[in-house]
C-alpha cells in the first residue's frame, strides 16, 4: 500500500530543488516514508531548477514538473528570483511549496504576490505536506492498492 499525488487526473510528478545533498536525500526518504510513490527528481541550482521546468538542455526529455518542493536559500538565488521566473506563458501552473529552515512566520519571507501553494518548515511534517495536497484544488491524494 501507498499514496500517490495526481495533478487533473495523471500522476504528479516532483521535483525537488535543494543545494544540500543531506537534505535533499532526508526529504526523499522523508516522501518514501510517507509512502509517498511518486517519481522524484533533484536539482541543486536555480540555474537546473529552471532549465528542468523548461526543459532546456540536460533537462530537454524530462517531464515538466507538476509540485515543486523549493529550498528558499540557494547559494546563487532565493526563493522569490526563481518562482518569479518558473511561469512560462505557455507552461503549466506548477504547484510550488517553498522550504526553509527558518522559524519566521512565512508572510515575513514570502511575498503575497509570488503566489506560493504552500510552505513547510525543515524539519518537514508528513502531516503537513498531506494538509497542503488535500487543501489543493489541483492535486489529489490517491491510495494505491498493492
Amino acid at each position: 500500500m501507498g499514496w500517490y499525488i495526481e495533478k487533473n487526473g495523471s500522476l504528479a510528478e516532483i521535483l525537488i530543488v535543494e543545494d544540500n545533498p543531506g537534505d535533499a536525500r532526508l526529504f526523499q526518504e522523508y516522501l518514501s516514508e510517507a509512502d509517498i510513490t511518486n517519481p522524484i527528481a533533484h536539482v541543486s541550482t536555480a540555474d537546473q531548477a529552471l532549465d528542468y521546468v523548461h526543459q532546456r538542455g540536460e533537462f530537454a526529455d524530462q517531464a515538466v514538473p507538476d509540485i515543486v518542493f523549493l529550498d528558499w536559500r540557494l547559494p546563487t538565488a532565493t526563493g522569490d528570483e526563481i518562482i518569479r521566473r518558473l511561469p512560462d506563458e505557455s507552461g503549466p501552473d506548477i504547484f510550488t511549496i517553498v522550504l526553509t529552515g527558518s522559524m519566521q512566520d512565512p508572510d515575513s519571507i514570502v511575498p503575497a504576490d509570488l503566489g506560493v501553494d504552500g510552505f513547510m518548515t525543515k524539519p518537514l511534517d508528513t502531516d503537513e505536506l498531506i494538509s497542503l495536497v488535500r487543501s489543493s484544488q489541483t492535486l489529489s491524494l490517491i491510495e494505491r492498492k498493492a
